[in-house]
């Protein structure tokens, strides 16, 4: 019975594995037309561009807002979908109102309740400093910041040996 079981059980084992790849695969058909996806190739390559649709046999993407490109599904080593805004435009609007934010705060303090002057600086030139301070600081961090990213697939090894 041992013998058996021993010899049923790579068998169930691997029907298992492959249902949960091509569930993997099949993930694809929830991402929504137009989400900005990630394809990165067995070459190493990785492109991006809108999502508009998926099959069986491979994905088509839109790059550049009207060149649509096809990959094949045995090229394709992982899907992730990218959400939230990119680095660049995270760093720019987080600098704009993190700047603004301090220039104000910085002439303010310069002014007292009566309208008086507390500085020897003018506030227009403390506003200006604490706007290019704070807000390339705020945007520094903001670039740092990576863009999330939600895998949806990734090609399993197939019994290759890994490196």
């Amino acid at each position: 019975m041992t013998h058996l079981l021993a010899l049923l059980l790579p068998i169930l084992f691997s029907q298992q594995i492959l249902v949960a790849q091509q569930e993997s695969w099949g993930r694809l058909s929830n991402i929504e037309r137009g989400k900005k996806v990630q394809l990165v190739l067995l070459s190493g390559k990785t492109t991006e561009g809108l999502f508009e649709s998926s099959n069986d046999d491979g994905v088509t993407i839109t790059q550049d807002k009207s060149k649509t490109t096809q990959v094949a599904k045995s090229e394709i080593a992982q899907v992730t979908v990218l959400k939230g805004m990119s680095r660049g435009r995270r760093a720019m609007w987080v600098g704009l109102i993190a700047g603004a934010a301090g220039g104000g705060l910085m002439a303010a303090a310069c002014l007292s309740d009566s309208g008086q002057r507390n500085c020897d600086a003018p506030p227009a030139a403390l506003a200006a400093g604490g706007a290019l301070l704070i807000g390339g600081v705020s945007a520094g961090i903001a670039a740092a910041t990576p863009q999330r990213k939600e895998i949806i697939y990734t090609r399993r090894n197939e019994g290759k040996p890994s490196n």
